[in-house]
């Protein structure tokens, strides 16, 4: 995962994800939210029996879901857990009263409290919601809190939010932050790959800068404005309400819940933004970074600063206001009494223990990539040992689609481990075959430096990773496809294309990637086709795809 190219070009995923975001915050109120600025009676009122209209940006469901597959590191396959998630939906969907309400429930791969709804109505949250609903505190099995969390997510749905206004603003936004993206791109391209030796400091101090962009894309979630999350919240509680859920532990822990969770995500994200500048800053202090560098790069900090810090309302305001909208609408024997009953449905699916090793599979591939981006020599070793240790344990033969992003943590840290901090590859090289049985003569071995053995890993790891074809997401593949760019291979980037247009269907989120890598593949006909795709069928993505295909 040592390809330049990739982790620059993440640098333009995450400017166009902090500027889809940022542009969510300030855009104009939406019609529901004037709706209900002064509201009379409660939310759902106003929508029972009123056939929900489907958003005109609906993509349709199965691509919208073949899009988030593709995205990020893609979604966590847990069928039981799905299925039962989408029962709870269901009976939300008949409380509401709306006819016709779309969408179903996914779990992501991503490693915090994340839960995103998209135009045709899918709500994808992230695994980990169904660990913290397990805790202690939480009785080890209400689904109050996770109907909760439904609940709030069906909400945007139900009230509209998804407008032509929003992607308006996102896609104006986009368009912008692509163009400072490539400016990065081809400025951090200049450096690494021109003729002017630098230090080997600076030289990694920009390829960690790199890296710490790539981690902070999959940080990056698109945010509602402040009155949409109050209205969706009071939405919340009428449809638990009815559903016969409890307010202390639905909405009310749902919400405390996502504010702790939140502060302990916004401390790690501002210390990796903290280490990004760092690195920044002692280039520039080197003398060896222009300004073309340092200041498109300090526009991305602040925008990514302001995103981790608008996203939501303030947790505490936020509880004060919908405290209000409960005692005014609803009966004080309810939203006081902290019982709810325990779902022995929820604990069945939820304490599986097929679904707490898959749990525990993604919470290790977590831990690895959060050890490892700190950058810290400690830690960087400690996240070696740990994939070393477990990706040992369960041998390269048996990658599969729950193990699979743990393998490609590991090849990625120890990619850039080789690259980035060669000096510590001394006793973190995976140990030397077997020796020889007894009576056979072993072959003289020619000695390799343990920054190459690290290499030679890399390669074993990313290889089996690719045959497996278990990959959730498109980023292993990118990232296999760009290191065989890097190193000539050129026929073996054109069959993994091949082999990614086939998997995930020229979804949306991986196009502009996609169009790039052909391009860098020197297949212009191919580009051609895709961009004209590209032009006819997202209409919002033009300047993103035509770019793709000038970029070298």
């Amino acid at each position: 995962m040592s390809k330049r190219s990739t982790r620059a070009a993440a640098l333009a995923v995450a400017l166009v994800l902090a500027g889809h975001a940022s542009a969510q915050e300030t855009g104009g109120g939406n019609f529901f939210s004037k709706l209900f600025s002064g509201k009379d009676k409660p939310v759902i009122d106003k929508l029972r029996g009123v056939p929900y209209k489907p958003s005109t940006q609906a993509i349709g469901a199965e691509r919208d879901l073949l899009n988030q597959r593709a995205s990020g590191y893609g979604l966590v396959a847990a069928e039981g857990l799905e299925r039962y998630a989408n029962g709870v939906l269901d009976k939300l969907k008949a409380a509401s009263g709306i006819p016709d309400l779309p969408g179903k429930v996914y779990l992501s791969a991503t490693d915090d409290l994340a839960a995103v709804t998209t135009a045709d109505g899918n709500i994808f949250i992230g695994y980990r919601w169904f660990e913290n609903l397990n805790a202690a505190s939480y009785k080890l099995g209400q689904e109050d809190t996770l109907a909760a969390l439904l609940a709030h997510e069906l909400g945007h749905i139900a009230l509209g939010h998804h407008g032509s206004d929003f992607f308006a603003n996102a896609g104006k936004w986009l368009q912008r932050y692509y163009a400072q993206g490539m400016a990065i791109k081809t400025a951090l391209d200049q450096k690494l790959n021109g003729t002017v030796v630098l230090p080997e400091r600076a030289m990694n101090n920009l390829k960690k800068m790199q890296y710490m962009v790539e981690i902070m894309d999959g940080m990056l979630h698109p945010a509602w404005k402040r009155g949409q999350e109050e209205d969706a919240d009071a939405f919340a509680v009428d449809v638990t309400r009815a559903a016969g859920y409890s307010y202390q532990e639905g909405v009310k822990r749902f919400l405390e819940l996502n504010a702790s969770v939140e502060r302990i995500q916004k401390e790690r994200d501002d210390a990796r933004l903290a280490a990004m500048r760092a690195d920044v800053e002692t280039s520039l202090k080197d003398g060896k970074l222009d300004a073309a560098i340092t200041g498109v790069t300090g526009q991305l900090a602040e925008q990514l600063q302001g995103l981790l810090t608008a996203t939501h309302p303030d947790p505490a305001a936020r509880m004060d206001k919908l405290s209000g909208y409960v005692a005014k609408y609803y009966p004080v024997d309810w939203y006081e009494d902290a019982q709810a009953p325990v779902s022995t449905d929820y604990r069945k699916v939820a304490l599986d223990k097929r679904h707490v090793e898959l749990f525990e599979m993604y919470n290790n591939a977590f831990e690895l990539e959060n050890l490892f981006s700190t950058m810290k020599p400690e830690d960087m070793k400690a996240a070696i040992a740990l994939g070393e240790r477990i990706t040992r344990r369960i041998g390269l033969a048996h990658v599969n689609r729950n193990n699979w992003l743990l393998f490609y943590g590991y090849a990625r840290a120890v990619r850039y481990t080789s690259e980035l901090a060669p000096e510590m590859a001394v006793g973190l090289a995976p140990p030397p075959a077997p020796a020889s049985k007894r009576g056979k003569k072993a072959k003289p071995s020619t000695p390799v430096d343990p920054a190459t053995q690290l290499a030679l890993r890399a390669d074993e790891l990313e290889q089996a990773l690719i045959a497996s074809e278990a990959a959730m997401s498109f980023k292993p593949y990118e990232d296999s496809i760009n290191l065989a760019l890097k190193s000539g291979k050129r026929d073996r980037a054109i069959a993994l294309l091949a082999t990614t247009d086939k998997k995930f269907e020229l979804a949306r989120s991986t196009l502009p990637k996609t169009i790039s890598l052909y391009h860098r593949a020197n297949k212009p006909e191919r580009v051609t086709e895709l961009v004209t795709y590209c032009h006819t069928t997202y209409i919002d993505m033009r300047d993103e795809c035509t770019k793709a295909s000038a970029v070298n």
